[in-house]
């Protein structure tokens, strides 16, 4: 009577050929989901820095300065106005508007008042925020 113990080499080799086709089928879309993961994460980091300049702008900056109906027609890290104020991520984590994340610190944001001109004939200043792609690694 044989009683030995354990697997034969058939065996191994149809679970080593059946988990090959697992992972064949499941890598694309486990790759996928990581792919997507992280972008949404960019994107989001992108939209607290945002939404923190915009906060700091509100509290602390006065933008108010520009002429009537002053609206900027590129805004991007090249332009200056007296509507316009550049931020840097690091000067907004310093000033605890937004936490650390793994974002470009030296990456520029601006924080610009859009004046629209309301129903009632007056311009009201709108704040806004303009960050480029890429600041989170995108």
């Amino acid at each position: 009577m044989n009683n030995k113990k354990g697997f034969s080499l058939v065996e191994l080799i149809a679970v080593i050929v059946i988990l090959g086709v697992i992972i064949t089928f499941a890598a694309p879309s486990v790759l996928n989901v990581l792919t997507s993961s992280q972008a949404k994460t960019r994107e989001e980091n992108r939209r607290v820095i945002l939404d923190g300049a915009l906060t700091y702008g509100l509290r602390e900056l006065d933008l108010t300065v520009c002429a009537e109906g002053f609206k900027p027609t590129s805004v991007d890290s090249t332009s200056t106005s007296g509507c316009l104020k550049k931020v840097t991520i690091k000067e907004l984590k310093d000033k605890a508007y937004i936490e650390d994340n793994n974002c470009k610190e030296d990456a520029i944001i601006i924080v610009y008042n859009e004046y629209i001109r309301n129903q009632d004939g007056l311009d009201v200043g709108e704040y806004k925020t303009f960050a480029p792609q890429g600041i989170c690694g995108e």
